[in-house]
C-alpha cells in the first residue's frame, strides 16, 4: 500500500511550518521601513552631538566649567552610530540594530545607570525585536532574558559606583512595570470588557473553505500576509487572492471593513 505523505509541499498544504524560524520574508516589510527610519534617526541624532561637542570644544576647551567627553567614549559612540547607520541603509542587516541597542547599554549606563536615555534606548530596542518577531515564540522566556540582561546591567553598574540603594531600586521598580506591561501584551492576556454580549459565529456557517478558515485563523492573530504565505509555503498573490473571497464572504471591501466584522462576533471552530 502506498504510504501517505505526512505534509504536502507547495499550494496545497494547510499545515504551518511551525518548526521554521522566522525569515526576513516572513516580517512585513513596513516593520522594516520603521526600523531602518528609527536607525538612521539615531544616527543623525548622535551625529549632531558629535559634530556639536566637536566645535563646542573647539571654542571652549580650557574655560572654566568646560565639559570634558571622553575621547574612547567618542570613538564607541562614533562606532554605534556607524552601526545603526549600516543597519538603515542595508535591509538584510536591519536585525541587528536593536541588538545594538541593547549591547550599547551598558557603556551607555557606565556614568549614569539609571539615565532615562538608556531606559529609552531599551524600550526601543523591546519595540523593534517585537517587530522583528523575535518574541513570536517562547514570549515569556525572552521577554524576561532580556529585562534580566538590563537589570543586572543596571544593578552591576550601579554596585561599581557605590550609587545610593534607591537610586538602584527606582529604575529596577519601573523596569518591573514595564516587564509586566510587555509580558501581558505578548502573553495576550488583556481582557475587553463588551457591554452588549457578541454573537457566536462559525466560520463554516459563512461558507469558508478549510483554508480560508487556516488563513482568517491566522490573521485574526495578527499575522501580515507575508507571514501567512510564508506559513502556508504560497506565495503573496495567493493569500491576497484568497482574502478576496472572504472579503466576498462577509460582505466588505478591505481588512479594515473585515477586522471591524469580525470585532463584533465570537469566532467558534
Amino acid at each position: 500500500m502506498e504510504k501517505t505523505p505526512k505534509r504536502m509541499q507547495g499550494a496545497d498544504s494547510l499545515e504551518p511550518a511551525g518548526s521554521l524560524p522566522p525569515s526576513p520574508e516572513s516580517i512585513d516589510e513596513g516593520s522594516y521601513r520603521l526600523i531602518r527610519r528609527a536607525g538612521f534617526l539615531f544616527f543623525a541624532v548622535i551625529s549632531l552631538f558629535l559634530a556639536f561637542y566637536t566645535v563646542y570644544r573647539f571654542f571652549f576647551e580650557g574655560q572654566p566649567g568646560f565639559f570634558y567627553y571622553p575621547v574612547e567614549k567618542r570613538i564607541g559612540l562614533a562606532l554605534f552610530a556607524a552601526g545603526l547607520l549600516a543597519t538603515s541603509l542595508e535591509q538584510r542587516i536591519t536585525w541587528l540594530q536593536p541588538l545594538f541597542l541593547l549591547i550599547y547599554l551598558p557603556f551607555a549606563m557606565l556614568n549614569n545607570p539609571d539615565s532615562l536615555y538608556s531606559m529609552g534606548a531599551f524600550i526601543i530596542a523591546i519595540i523593534e525585536l517585537q517587530l522583528l518577531g523575535f518574541f513570536r515564540t517562547h514570549p515569556t522566556k525572552k521577554t524576561l532574558l532580556v529585562f534580566a540582561y538590563y537589570a543586572i546591567s543596571i544593578v552591576l553598574i550601579g554596585i561599581s559606583h557605590r550609587r545610593f540603594f534607591l537610586s538602584i531600586l527606582v529604575p529596577m521598580l519601573i523596569l518591573s512595570a514595564l516587564m509586566a506591561f510587555i509580558l501581558m501584551v505578548l502573553s495576550e492576556k488583556w481582557q475587553i470588557i463588551v457591554v452588549r454580549p457578541r454573537e457566536k459565529i462559525r466560520l463554516e456557517e459563512r461558507g469558508l473553505t478549510e483554508r480560508e478558515r487556516a488563513y482568517l485563523k491566522d490573521f485574526m492573530k495578527g499575522l501580515t500576509f507575508k507571514e501567512i504565505a510564508f506559513q502556508y509555503h504560497v506565495s503573496e498573490s495567493t493569500v491576497r487572492n484568497t482574502f478576496a473571497h472572504i472579503y466576498d464572504k462577509f460582505d466588505v471591501q478591505d481588512k479594515a471593513g473585515l477586522l471591524s466584522i469580525l470585532s463584533e462576533f465570537d469566532i467558534i471552530d
